[in-house]
């Protein structure tokens, strides 16, 4: 909840900058999705206490408070509405919940006095909720949808997707904003170089317009109404007016190299792939410590699967040597050679690099996010302690506990009154 107000609370910088994956967030906002999940399973504990205790003292006083509430809201609408006092806050929506805490008060009122089923009452409940919500959607506001703009370019390029699908592959293509001004890769299924994604690493966001981190990335097509840069050949044209242009330069998705060169830091990584010195089929460049590496030529590489969590690849090396895969780096992947876990490089600072020695291997390379399993283990022992806590009440609630002795009805008694402490944030008597 904390993480979701954003800048306005000085923890949210902290939490940013210490708690891992955070900072991958591009609208913090949504971080109350989580909150409110965890407080629609707390409302549900707090409902069942209040059904079991509807005569309890603290829901006169919930009652008492809704009053209040309704009071103070229907005498600022009178204020307002009476003296035409200005104000900032809608007053629509006020009014709405000042109807609500009445209804409320009905609602309790009827379950005490046993007028209404207390599986009714849930349902009444979240009509209320929803009541009071609804008058929070802003549904007056004027319509801003503009889904339709694209469909005529969708509908535009179908011979232009159909084209590209047909090439052989694997390739990626890159597309000019103007002409395709829509996520072409994703509804047509094409790899593209950019497209809409949460984040990007930040060696590729300093290089990315670059025609040099085009060609390493294996962009062979480029999609706009006239060429982007010198030195491509137009081969299709679609009936909308879309051009599709080839270069000859664009780098295969997997290859080899046998020498290495340091990157010192990220801000020199722009002029390294620049330099026309640098051949990308024969030297990689990297970050800290470099492996050793055998000067030969005539290895055979080839791609034998290729998925967005998994590829595999074949290799023939005529001597120790690093097999370069140009897809996005991340330390999340797991390589492995003939079956043997091998490290994994970041050539270039943004795709997979593996040195493999002289002979015939298989490279095997898996994405296995850590977050993923870290967060299964926590969702399973969570499911597990609710398991064990609804087994101790169901066997709490079937016991009399006369039999039991006097410290086992104390500590009983205890998780009782703990459990409505969480589940209501007070302390039923």
């Amino acid at each position: 909840m904390i993480f979701a107000f954003s800048s306005p609370t000085i923890l949210h910088g902290i939490i940013y900058a210490l708690v891992p994956f955070v900072e991958k967030a591009r609208n913090p906002a949504m971080a109350v999705f989580i909150f409110h999940l965890g407080i629609c399973v707390l409302a549900a504990f707090g409902v069942d206490a209040l059904i079991e205790n509807a005569q309890s003292v603290w829901v006169n006083r919930v009652m008492i408070g809704c009053g209040v509430v309704a009071i103070a809201i229907w005498t600022f609408e009178a204020i307002v509405w009476s003296f035409h006092t200005p104000v900032t806050a809608r007053a629509s929506p006020i009014a709405v919940t000042g109807v609500v805490a009445v209804l409320l008060i009905a609602l309790l009122n009827s379950l005490r006095m046993g007028t209404i089923q207390p599986r009714s009452f849930p349902v009444l409940l979240i009509v209320l909720v929803m009541l009071e919500i609804g008058s929070l959607t802003q549904a007056d506001l004027s319509n801003r949808d503009q889904s339709f703009r694209y469909w005529s370019s969708l509908s535009r390029d179908s011979d232009l997707g159909a084209f590209l699908k047909a090439r052989p592959g694997p390739f990626r293509a890159d597309f000019k904003d103007d002409d395709v001004p829509y996520n072409f890769g994703d509804w047509y299924g094409v790899e593209s170089y950019l497209g809409y994604v949460a984040s990007a690493p930040q060696a590729f966001i300093r290089v990315l317009s670059s025609k040099r981190t085009h060609d390493l990335f294996g962009v062979r097509y480029y999609v706009a109404k006239e060429p982007p840069h010198d030195g491509l050949v137009e081969i299709f044209s679609s009936a909308g007016g879309i051009k599709v242009f080839e270069t000859d330069t664009a780098m295969p998705r997997a290859w080899p190299a046998h020498e290495t060169d340091a990157i010192p830091n990220l801000n020199e990584l722009g002029s390294q792939l620049n330099d026309s010195a640098l051949d990308f089929n024969r030297t990689v460049l990297l970050q800290g410590d470099r492996p050793s590496l055998e000067n030969c030529s005539g290895d055979q590489v080839r791609l034998l699967r290729h998925d967005i969590q998994h590829t595999v690849i074949g290799v023939e090396m005529n001597c120790r040597g690093m097999v370069v895969l140009a897809d996005g780096y991340s330390k999340d992947w797991v390589a492995t050679i003939d079956g043997k876990r091998a490290p994994l490089y970041a050539a270039y600072a943004m795709v997979r690099g593996v040195v493999v020695d002289r002979g015939h291997h298989e490279i095997d390379m898996r994405y296995r996010p850590m977050s993923v399993y870290i967060g299964g283990t926590l969702t399973g022992v969570s499911l597990l302690a609710v398991w064990f806590i609804w087994l101790l009440l169901a066997r709490h609630r079937g016991s009399s506990c006369h039999g039991l002795p006097r410290r086992s009805h104390g500590l009983l008694r205890q998780f009782g009154r703990w459990r409505h402490f969480l589940g209501t944030g007070i302390q039923l008597r």
